[in-house]
Parts: structure tokens; sequence; C-alpha cells
């Protein structure tokens, strides 16, 4: 099979001679001294499918394409280091590259007119100024993209900042928490660029940041009238499908109509957990029901036979807006990636947890166990997915973090340390085959110079590295080990500033610095060998999503919890209700040794 995917609707664009993003390609296009066009599709993008359904359905383009250049087709799903450092501002992302990789020009959606002047630019531009291009001169290249032709969208509070400035993490957290103040939309709720406000994007992570403070007791009166807001909007709107359940990817209009029917496996499994943290927080019934009917469409459409999950649900207008019987259900990509199986799964253990119904446990557990066994490799490695259809790709920092965290998840729904050394494993991993020795956490592993192109070029990803930096929180409290602590703030540090340039997409940065600065209770548990597990029960039952709960090997003859928060540990639990009411009395104390000067934090000894 051809690991090439094109829109559903017939089309001509497999006409082109795409090639895959491999050293080859990059030696053909040496020998050949001919550029480059890189295609970012995904099999659920609407503009994707009406690119391949006109631009490159058209006879010149396709001769153009073939004569001229060497084409490259890359799945943005299956390749989100390539969509990472070339991305043009949404997809489809059409680049036009050097045979060395360095960047021409590019936009997103190209009609067909507008693309085959673009091709004689590039060759023009290629044939008189290569040289310039091969030494990478950056104005010169800057020129070119500002001159793309293409359709391209601004960053999202996108803002100047002075490298040299220096300040503290609390100073860039509290302008991150007013710049989302800013692109509140306080008409229809929800954030974007003002005045406009559209497109409305839902951005679970900062609305999972902000139900994390309300755990704690600490989110602001503005902020709560933000978050509830913004809920109720989204579940009412049209972006919410209120017939079988989920939410598609986002509304082209601010009042959250007219949606792009797409459904992202991660998107909903996120926005599942917001919806269940804020109806249990907040007690609002109808939420809880929003987050189970996302996720029992989760189960219902995008749950594979094998136990696994799909990453996608492609879009159809027609079928949305005009259901008929016999209309064909928009297809699903049923390709199993690491990071979307353990979203999903850690969304189900919460709703296991939340709403108590034990089938939800069994498929996470389910969920992880296959994706781990069809994504290792023979060398033990993980695989960032598995499909019969492409080659293999070494899993991304994205996939070893989102899994541990699941099976961390995992453990404190069942006890079962199995999940807990997994977990620590898969720390372990994310520490030497990503770490940065300047700070951080690259997106892609091993050394660099064997990659093509500006996958060279070291890349921190802020959402990933906020997610990384929560691991490393957690990691450190289980192992009592002060340097996972510091690993963590040093991760925040690197990534703060384009944290802020971000916009409300620095949602996941924000949840992870206000983990560390008031952090959620750590509950360490002895069972007896009998598996008396109301305690484990009781421990789940606190509100803090991001409880640390880690069970040891018992040998007690009476369950014993201890329970820390920031600096404080009580006195040994054996109650169940005592425990439950200990973990929930109070979550607003600021850990003194989250953040000190050079980094030197430590954390408390919860031994």
């Amino acid at each position: 099979m051809s690991e090439f995917r094109f829109s559903p609707t017939a089309s001509r664009a497999h006409e082109i001679q795409w090639h895959p993003w491999e050293p080859e390609t990059f030696r053909l296009a040496q020998h050949t001294e001919r550029p480059l066009l890189l295609c970012i599709s995904a099999v659920w993008c609407h503009w994707c499918h009406v690119m391949d359904e006109t631009t490159y359905s058209d006879s010149a383009v396709i001769i153009a394409c073939n004569r001229h250049l060497i084409p490259v087709r890359v799945d943005r799903d299956r390749r989100p280091d390539i969509d990472g450092r070339y991305n043009m501002g949404g997809w489809p992302t059409t680049v036009f590259l050097s045979p060395a990789g360095r960047l021409i020009t590019g936009g997103t959606y190209i009609p067909t007119e507008h693309m085959l002047r673009l091709i004689d630019e590039v060759l023009h531009i290629y044939q008189t100024q290569g040289e310039r291009i091969g030494k990478g001169d950056r104005t010169f290249l800057r020129k070119q993209v500002q001159s793309g032709k293409g359709q391209s969208f601004p960053l999202l509070g996108q803002q100047t900042l002075n490298d040299d400035e220096q300040e503290s993490l609390e100073d860039l957290a509290d302008k991150m928490r007013q710049s989302l103040n800013d692109s509140y939309d306080q008409q229809q709720a929800g954030f974007g660029h003002p005045p406009r406000f559209a497109p409305k994007f839902p951005y679970p992570e900062i609305l999972a940041a902000l139900c994390g403070e309300q755990e704690k007791g600490n989110l602001q009166n503005r902020e709560l009238e933000i978050l509830t807001d913004t809920l109720d909007a989204m579940m009412e709107g049209e972006m919410h499908d209120q017939q079988r359940g989920g939410f598609f990817r986002y509304a082209t209009r601010r009042d959250w109509r007219d949606p792009h029917y797409e459904k992202i496996a991660s998107d909903n499994a996120q926005l599942a957990e917001v919806y269940l943290r804020a109806g249990r927080t907040m007690s609002v019934p109808v939420w809880c029901a929003t987050a189970e009917g996302t996720v029992q469409y989760l189960i219902d459409t995008l749950r594979r036979s094998d136990g696994a999950f799909g990453g996608s649900q492609d879009a159809v207008e027609e079928f949305y807006r005009h259901p008929e019987p016999k209309r064909e259900v928009p297809s699903v990509d049923s390709t199993i990636f690491v990071d979307v199986n353990a979203r999903v799964a850690s969304a189900l253990l919460l709703a296991h947890r939340i709403l108590g119904r034990e089938e939800y446990r069994d498929l996470a557990l389910q969920a992880l166990d296959t994706t781990e066994k069809v994504c290792t490799g023979q060398d033990g490695l993980l695989h960032h997915f598995a499909a019969e259809d492409a080659d293999r790709v070494p899993a991304f920092l994205q996939d070893y973090v989102e899994l541990a965290l699941a099976h961390l998840d995992a453990h404190a729904a069942t006890g079962d340390r199995d999940y807990l050394e997994r977990a620590l494993s898969l720390a372990d991993a994310v520490r030497d085959r990503f770490g940065v020795e300047r700070g951080g956490f690259s997106d892609i592993p091993g050394d660099l110079s064997r990659y093509e192109g500006m996958l060279r070029r070291v890349r921190i990803p802020v959402a990933e590295n906020a997610r990384a930096a929560l691991l490393c929180r957690k990691v450190g409290i289980i192992r009592n080990d002060p340097s996972w602590h510091q690993q963590g703030i040093g991760t925040l540090r690197q990534t703060a500033r384009r944290a802020l340039a971000a916009g409300p997409a620095s949602g996941g940065w924000l949840a992870a610095f206000w983990e560390y600065r008031r952090p959620a209770p750590h509950i360490r548990l002895s069972l007896p060998d009998d598996h008396d597990y109301a305690m484990l029960q009781a421990a789940q039952q606190t509100r803090h999503r991001h409880v640390v709960i880690d069970v040891d090997d018992g040998h007690v003859r009476k369950p014993l919890a201890y329970l820390c928060r920031a600096s404080s540990c009580l006195p040994p639990i054996n109650d169940p209700d005592e425990l439950v009411a200990a973990a929930d009395s109070s979550g607003s104390e600021e850990d003194p040794n989250y953040l000190t000067e050079n980094e030197r934090g430590s954390v408390p000894n919860h031994k």
C-alpha cells in the first residue's frame, strides 16, 4: 500500500510523483538540482482535500511538479517533527525548499493559478539566487517567505521579546495570565484575535490550567467567569456535536457556529477531562454529562477492535448539515498513535475516577496495553505510530511523555506497581533520549546530524515541554529526587518566553508552572497484601487532577496513607474518610522550594 493519503473524494493528486521524506529524496534533489515541493497534509483536513481536488488535480500543475520539482508529501499527524519546523500557519502547508531543505517560500492553501505562478517564481529564484539560498542567507530567505502567494495566518499572541531581559518566571506567568485575559472574547466567550475573535478554537490547555487553579481554590473571580462562560458557550454552540457526542476541531465564527467538522481524538480527550474536572469541582452535572458524551463518542466511533483508538474522524460537511439515513458516515483514521492513545487512556481513567464506571478503567488499560504492543519495535524502542501503509518512525518526545503520564494514572487507578515502574522507565528515557544541555527537551531523539533539512535544528516545543515539566515534577516527588524538580524548572525557564508569545496556546505552560508553585497533594499508600483498596479509592476521590498517588509494596497489616502538600506532611492516616477530607481541606499552599536562585530547587522529603 502507498504511504501517501489523499482526499477521499476523487482527485488526480496521486498523479504527482510524490516522494517520502527520506535521505534518498534529498540526494535525488541535489543530483537533479531541483527544488523540493513539500506538502504537509492531514487526513482530517478539509482544505487539504480541496487542494488535492483542485490545485493538485490540475494538469499543468501535475506536469510542472513532475518536471521541475521533487514533490514530497508528509502527513502532519505521522510526522509532527517536520510539521513543527516547516508549517506556514495551517494545513495544508505548501513549502518550496532548496535541495538541502532550506526554505525558499511557501504558504498554506494555494489555488491553481497562484500555484503555477509561484512555481515559476521559485524556479527563477533558485536558478538566479541558488548560492544565497544554499548559504542560508536569513535576510534573503525572510523576504522570499514574505512574498509568498499562499494564504497564511499570524501566530496567536505574537509579540516582541527582549532576549536580554531578565524576568522571573513569576513575572512571565503574570504576563501570560494577563495576555489570556486580553484575548478573551467578552461577548461570546472563548479566546481569539481581538476584535474579530474568529476562528474560535477550544484551547483545552488553558481551560485545564484554569481548572487546576479552581481545584486549589486559587482561581480569581474574573477567571472563574471566563472558565464557566467558555464551557457553557462551547457546550451550547455548534462546535459541540450534541447528537453524536464529541467536539469538532474549531468554529469559523465568533459565536461558535459553522464549525469545521473534523474531530480529533486528542482534542476530545482533553476536552472530556476539562468538563469532568470543572463539573466535579463546581458541581455542574451538565458538564459531567457533556464529558461523558464525549468519552462515549471516542469509544463508539474511534475505538478499534483491538482496543486501541484511531487518531481522528474526517470532516464531511454534508453528513452533519443534511443527515440522511443512507448518507455515508465520515471515515476514521484508524492509525494507532502512541501520544493519542495515552491521552485517551488518561481521559478514560479520569472518567472512571469521577463517574465511577469501571468499564472506563478497563478500556483505558486495554488501550495502553495494545498501543505498547503494536508500537514497540524489536529493539524495544517505541515508534510514534503503527500502520500497515507506512514505514515506522521513532517515537517523539510527546509519545514518551504522554505514555509516562498515562501509566502514572493507571498506577493511581489500580495500585499495580508494574504501571509505576513502566512510567518511571519512560521518564528516564525522556531524560536520556531527549534532554538538551541548555535546558528543556528536544522533540526528536538522538544525533540531529543524521537528519535532513531543518530537522537538524534543535527544536524545544513549548506544549510538549510543559507536559514534560509536569512529568518531571511527579517523578521527582515519587523518587524524592531533587534533580527532577530542577530539570522541570529549567524546562519551564527555557520555554517561558516562547510560551508568552504563544498567547492562548500557552495554557500548558501555565498549568505546569502553577503545579510547581502550588502543587497538588502527594499521597503515598502502604496497602496490605489482602488487596484492601478502600484507601486507594479514597485517594482518587480528591478533587485535584494532578494528585500524585503511588502505592508501595506494603507488608503492613492495615492500610496507611502518608499525605504531603508542598513542604508539609501529615501524620499517617488509616481512615479513608479522613484521607478524603485531609486531601481536599486546602490546596493553596505555596511550595517554598518550587523555585530558588540559580534553579537550586528541591522537593520535600516524603519518605
